[in-house]
């Protein structure tokens, strides 16, 4: 799930998914919106919101991991790779 700030990192969003994943059995992969050159504006949450998320998600009783980030620094982290020609 990639948290995109302001857009999809609220509260009531992680309420959101933890109710639709409800029925399943499943772990959720937290992503951190990476930035790249011209990204249409978003933005990735805070270390404390996405941490905010996750513990929302796991209130519920759904496992959440977050993906650590890496390759950023030079745009090589996921997403950013298709972008750079």
């Amino acid at each position: 799930y990639v948290l995109l700030r302001g857009i999809n990192d609220r509260p009531e969003h992680a309420d959101e998914r933890a109710a639709f994943l409800a029925p399943f059995r499943a772990s959720v992969n937290l992503i951190p919106y990476n930035g790249i050159r011209g990204g249409e504006g978003f933005e990735p949450p805070t270390r404390a919101e996405t941490e905010r998320f996750q513990g929302r998600l796991r209130s519920a009783g759904r496992h959440a991991v977050v993906r650590e980030t890496k390759g950023r620094r030079i745009a090589a982290a996921c997403g950013q790779l298709a972008t750079n020609p």
